[in-house]
């Protein structure tokens, strides 16, 4: 079952895998008003609530990590370790599958032209 919170991030993985372009899903966002709010207090201690949009870089990070898979990547002695989630959190459900995380990282890169200064 999917709760509020996690719902625009499950039609957006499933536009990917339909392949909808990062525009198009970017568009949707915006118009179905997603936001992220941070709150944190300030050096005197008051509230302060930070909005941020979901951007081309947001949306990259989000497709890129395999979190959504089920995987978690972890920084142990400068060296990338890669655990299963279900090993800490047996209820865990993954967002997408293994095989569709691939996919749309095949995708990603098909699609990207990286540009370098000369």
């Amino acid at each position: 079952m999917s709760t509020p919170i996690f719902s625009p991030s499950c039609s957006a993985w499933q536009m990917r895998l339909s392949g909808d372009s990062f525009d198009d899903i970017l568009r949707w966002l915006s118009n179905m008003d997603c936001k992220r709010q941070v709150e944190r207090r300030d050096d005197e201690g008051r509230k302060r609530i930070n909005t941020y949009t979901i951007t081309r870089s947001t949306l990259t990070r989000i497709f890129r990590d395999p979190l959504y898979y089920g995987v978690l990547r972890q920084a142990q002695k400068g060296k990338v370790v890669l655990k299963a989630v279900d090993q800490f959190y047996p209820d865990f459900t993954p967002m997408v599958t293994e095989d569709q995380w691939k996919l749309v990282q095949q995708m990603g890169r098909s699609k990207i032209k990286l540009k370098t200064k000369q």
